[in-house]
């Protein structure tokens, strides 16, 4: 991946395939969500959608990073949110993005 300077900020061009996008794999190792949702006894379908939840309110954030310690409040959010019944993720993502203040 190769920075692109946008002027005083570089960001990473990341393409997601669409099987990387459901399962959780990225360049780095491990998906943040997905090291947290383990051990959880949270059924498969939910997790899926989660990880979606997740790549969504990256992608809407412009987090790239999945090492940054922001990308794991950003997962944090998402289970917490995913918690109390809300099943869309495209939902779960507007939520986060405007819980967390940026919406």
């Amino acid at each position: 991946m190769r920075p692109v300077d946008l002027g005083q900020r570089k960001f990473l061009r990341i393409v997601i395939c669409r099987s990387d996008f459901v399962t959780g794999r990225t360049g780095d190792g491990t998906m943040t969500i997905r090291r947290l949702l383990q051990y959880s006894s949270v059924p498969p379908e939910e997790v899926v959608r989660l990880r979606i939840a997740y790549q969504k309110s990256l992608h809407a954030l412009h987090l790239v990073d999945r090492n940054d310690p922001v990308s794991e409040i950003v997962a944090k959010k998402v289970i917490q949110i995913g918690s109390t019944g809300v099943r869309d993720p495209t939902q779960i993502c507007k939520i986060v993005v405007k819980q967390l203040g940026f919406g």
